[in-house]
């Protein structure tokens, strides 16, 4: 089930807009309970699925094409709680790797369900306010009336961020799906530092 909590500061919205986006969680509940067609989960060595958002700069973004050359971490949530723990990926990541040329990383909400569309100026506004404007162009979100990428990162506990690493061809190189641990990211940066080696 998706939370429905409303903790304090979802991306920094106002109470009203995280209410908002509750109600667009509960219609989405109904849409992913729906039965839908069944989407192979992702696993390393495969090119990644297209995923198609729009970065809170207000440009739309395709992804791995956006990424293409770059060794990129996508960072994606199912719920508002998972801010939380993306934020553990991203801020120490985004510190470690500011100077290196060639890597990207880009957090991406999912919001599932055609309410959620409904409230896109309100929810995407309120993620703008709380979010810097050099991490905007990184920050897509996805509006999408089915559950694939649920199915693809087999999410359990939708509380969690679920991480894929891409390298430069768009090819899944690495992926977690469990909570945080300081060991998982040392994990994703060494295999970061690997994709950015040249091959002999």
């Amino acid at each position: 089930m998706i939370s429905l909590s409303l903790e304090s500061q979802p991306f920094a919205w106002p109470l009203k807009l995280g209410q908002l986006f509750s109600l667009a969680l509960v219609v989405s509940c109904l849409s992913c309970a729906a039965e839908q067609p069944k989407v192979q989960p992702l696993a390393p060595g495969v090119i990644m699925p297209n995923l198609e958002g729009e970065s809170l700069a207000g440009k739309n973004v395709e992804l791995p094409k956006e990424a293409a050359h770059h060794v990129a971490v996508i960072a994606l949530g199912f719920s508002r709680s998972s801010q939380y723990v993306i934020e553990k990926w991203m801020k120490p990541f985004k510190q470690e790797f500011k100077n290196t040329s060639g890597v990207i990383a880009y957090t991406v909400p999912v919001i599932e369900g055609s309410m959620g569309r409904l409230a896109k100026p309100f929810i995407t506004g309120g993620m703008r306010k709380g979010v810097s404007k050099e991490d905007q162009a990184t920050f897509v979100v996805v509006f999408t009336s089915s559950n694939d990428w649920r199915q693809r990162m087999q999410v359990g506990d939708e509380n969690l961020g679920y991480i894929v690493l891409i390298d430069q061809e768009g090819r899944v190189a690495w992926l977690y799906r469990q909570a945080y641990s300081d060991d998982a990211y040392n994990q994703l940066v060494k295999q970061v530092r690997s994709l950015l080696v040249p091959a002999p």
